[in-house]
């Protein structure tokens, strides 16, 4: 059986790769580091550090994302990977706040033919 992508992890990659023009991120055994903008559904910047390897690095599992914010939740608010993960601190709705903060984020315009 299948299991289903978290929809927080997708929500995550889809901003790297379409917003951040991430491209095969663990290729070079780094760590991927990126922040968001400020929007309405979260109102301070997200800071994405993402462990696209099959080895632990500082810290944070393979194939998994770290969500920092020193605003709201100062030190770590989320560790998320492809089928699930935990965040910190979080309220009834929170999750479905961060996908949505990832999911609006401003898109680029195709280029005019």
């Amino acid at each position: 059986m299948e299991q289903e992508l978290s929809e927080m992890f997708a929500a995550i990659v889809a901003w790297a790769s379409e917003v951040k023009g991430a491209e095969n991120v663990g290729k070079d055994g780094n760590l991927w580091i990126a922040t968001t903008e400020v929007n309405e559904h979260f109102p301070a910047a997200v800071t994405v550090t993402m462990n696209a390897t099959k080895a632990e690095l500082d810290g944070i599992p393979p194939y998994t994302a770290m969500l920092t914010n020193e605003v709201y939740f100062p030190g770590i608010m989320a560790l998320v990977n492809p089928y699930g993960g935990t965040m910190v601190g979080a309220g009834a709705g929170d999750e479905d706040r961060i996908i949505q903060h990832f999911n609006s984020q401003a898109r680029p315009q195709p280029a005019a033919a």
